[in-house]
C-alpha cells in the first residue's frame, strides 16, 4: 500500500512533502521553493527561479507571489505516491515537464519526458 503522505529529505535533512511545499508557497517562502527543486531536478539556478516565478503571479518590480497549487505541480513529479494511481500521476508528470521543458532546463519535450518517466520506473521497482 502507498503511503497518503510520502516525503523525502533533502540534503540539509528537511522531509520534504507535499504539504510541505503548498504551505512553502502559501507562506511565499519562493527562495526555499526554488532550492528544493532545484535539489530534487538537478536543474541550475536560473532555471529553478523561472519555472517558479512562471508559477507565481507578478505583483511588481520583480516581485512575485506564489500560487501556491501551481508550485506544487512543480514537485508533483517527485511524488507519485500522492495520487490513487501512479499511471495517473505520471502521466500528469509528463504532461508538466513536457509544457515545461525549456524552463526546466531540458533541451526537448522528449528529455523531459524520458527523464520524468525513469524518476517513476525507479520507484516503481
Amino acid at each position: 500500500m502507498l503511503a497518503a503522505n510520502p516525503s523525502l529529505t533533502l540534503a540539509d535533512g528537511t522531509k520534504l512533502n507535499i504539504d510541505t511545499v503548498r504551505s512553502w508557497a502559501k507562506e511565499n517562502r519562493r527562495i526555499t521553493v526554488i532550492k528544493a527543486l532545484r535539489e530534487l531536478s538537478g536543474v541550475g539556478l536560473k532555471d529553478a527561479k523561472d519555472a517558479v516565478d512562471a508559477a507565481s503571479d507578478k505583483i511588481g518590480d520583480g516581485r512575485y507571489n506564489c500560487r501556491p497549487d501551481n508550485v506544487v505541480e512543480l514537485f508533483r513529479p517527485y511524488f507519485p505516491e500522492t495520487n490513487d494511481s501512479i499511471a495517473i500521476n505520471m502521466a500528469k508528470g509528463i504532461d508538466i515537464a513536457i509544457k515545461n521543458y525549456d524552463v526546466l532546463g531540458y533541451d526537448d519535450m522528449f528529455e523531459a519526458a524520458r527523464t520524468v518517466l525513469e524518476k517513476y520506473e525507479s520507484k516503481v521497482k
